[in-house]
């Protein structure tokens, strides 16, 4: 395509009158010296293995970043999620003699940390993790969030939580559902969720954000970005995955208290009031 413009552009006298009269001369001919064939037979023999070995290089590239995708290396390893405050009052839940009962399920009581724990269609699956010590569950079963291809979409579920008492048929029995999406990453999923409540609810909250950082600005500048993706959080008074909380207070008075709470939801939300007054009087300007 470039050689074609050019050459009409040398046709049209723009690029001189040298190539104008070169390119409108009625024919070329361009005599070569013959080389010995045993010049050319080396000469061929060079070239092809040049083209193995970028063929080489080219498929050896693609099969190590396919590996690596499908390793989830790409992607987050750990992440932090936090739910609305939808609840369903009559959730199938087993119970320790293998029957099966309603109970509330709180979905917010599943925000927390998730670190990824092998992949599933190329794509890493998340596994919840104990809130106390951000490490896995032993004795009891945390939740998961994957990819499901029957789905189209990315998918939240427990194993030990049922939206009937009768198996379902889906591969992905799901409590969350995202939009129809082929998204390799969590953090690229957009739009509103769908969430199981004894009918599916749209409109539903689940927001994730990822623990690791990739310089100091992801720590706030409150600390260090490491080698190993984590902030190691060196200024005075803050704390947390991205060195984003300060610590609390260190007032003897709470009335000397002001500012913003945090407060527990499963996870450490932030914006919470609290009000309080002194219930003693110094004088009579305190009636």
């Amino acid at each position: 395509m470039i050689d074609d413009i050019a050459f009409q552009l040398a046709k049209y006298d723009i690029l001189g009158k040298h190539l104008r009269l070169a390119a409108s001369a009625k024919c070329f001919r361009a005599e070569f010296e013959k080389k010995p064939y045993f010049l050319r037979k080396k000469m061929t023999i060079f070239v092809k293995l040049i083209y193995l070995f970028n063929l080489l290089v080219f498929v050896a590239g693609m099969i190590y970043i396919s590996v690596l995708q499908n390793e989830g290396y790409f992607q987050c390893s750990s992440i932090t999620v936090t739910f609305g405050e939808d609840i369903w009052e009559h959730a199938w839940v087993p119970t320790p003699d293998g029957q099966l009962k309603r109970r509330i399920l709180v979905y917010s009581y599943f925000n927390g940390h998730y670190k990824q724990n092998g992949t599933h269609a190329g794509r890493p699956v998340y596994q919840e993790m104990r809130k106390s010590s951000v490490s896995p569950f032993v004795t009891i079963i945390g939740a998961e969030i994957k990819y499901c291809t029957e789905e189209s979409a990315w998918v939240f579920s427990h194993e030990n939580i049922k939206k009937a008492k009768t198996p379902e048929e889906s591969s992905c029995p799901w409590l969350l559902r995202s939009p129809d999406t082929q998204a390799y990453d969590l953090m690229d999923v957009s739009g509103e969720w769908e969430i199981w409540v004894g009918v599916i609810n749209h409109g539903a909250k689940m927001d994730s954000t990822c623990n690791e950082c990739q310089d100091n600005t992801d720590c706030n500048l409150n600390g260090m970005c490491t080698d190993d993706k984590q902030c190691h959080c060196t200024n005075k008074g803050y704390y947390g995955m991205h060195c984003g909380l300060e610590e609390p207070s260190q007032a003897y008075d709470l009335i000397d208290v002001s500012g913003e709470w945090e407060i527990w939801v499963g996870v450490i939300n932030h914006g919470a009031k609290m009000d309080y007054t002194c219930n003693e009087c110094q004088g009579n300007m305190d009636w």
